[in-house]
């Protein structure tokens, strides 16, 4: 009984580490493409207003 109950959080927990391992994934996904587009706006559109 007791190992029946290890296999079932065993399997919950490692159901939950790959529902946040995505949610990871795309929480850096996301903040990459938002320092891209920070660094446009703070770099490349203020150097083409200049030139």
């Amino acid at each position: 009984f007791l190992l029946n109950v290890g296999n079932v959080s065993f399997g919950e927990l490692l159901e939950v580490e790959e529902n946040s391992y995505t949610k990871e994934e795309m929480l850096v996904v996301l903040s990459m493409v938002t320092v891209l587009l920070y660094m446009v706006r703070r770099v490349i559109i203020p150097g083409y207003k200049i030139g």
